[in-house]
């Protein structure tokens, strides 16, 4: 972090309450969500370079889309935080390691399309008759057309969100 400022004691400033928190808006430039920090273009002042945008390492970190208005409080003259996003490039929850969140609708189709296809195989024996020396013919030709009707493998990029990482 800039100035060996971490979120966690920028937010401790804020919260002394001496009155020296200042609030700004500005562009977002420059975003890092790797380092959490963005440089924020303040019309009629000198740029907040380095703002902190948090540490999703331990929280949640909003990270601003580049060149979109943001809002900054100064914790010192020069350590920003920004607080507020007019436009979100991603949400990061305790890292983001895990990849995007599960869209529960993307998911709940491709389990309906599962049990569906299992359920029709449980039509398939609940219907067969056997048919004494036919060596499973019966049985394959009930078996055919469920047999003939593959599924679609699901990828990572129907059920995830790539905006919001756990």
């Amino acid at each position: 972090m800039p100035g060996g400022k971490s979120i966690y004691e920028a937010i401790r400033m804020i919260a002394k309450g001496d009155g020296q928190a200042l609030c700004d808006t500005g562009v977002a430039r420059n975003v890092d969500a790797d380092h959490g920090v963005c440089d924020v273009e303040i019309e009629g002042k000198a740029p907040a370079e380095g703002a902190l945008i948090g540490n999703a390492e331990s929280g949640v970190m909003v990270v601003p889309k580049d060149g979109s208005v943001v809002a900054v409080v100064w914790v010192s003259k020069t350590t920003a935080v920004v607080v507020m996003v007019a436009e979100v490039e991603e949400i990061r929850l305790m890292g983001g390691q895990l990849g995007g969140l599960v869209k529960v609708e993307e998911l709940v189709k491709k389990l309906n399309a599962v049990e569906k296809d299992l359920n029709s195989l449980k039509q398939v024996f609940q219907g067969w008759v056997t048919v004494p020396q036919d060596g499973g013919a019966a049985l394959k030709a009930a078996a055919t057309t469920w047999a003939t009707q593959q599924l679609t493998e699901t990828q990572k990029s129907d059920i995830e969100n790539e905006k919001v990482k756990q």
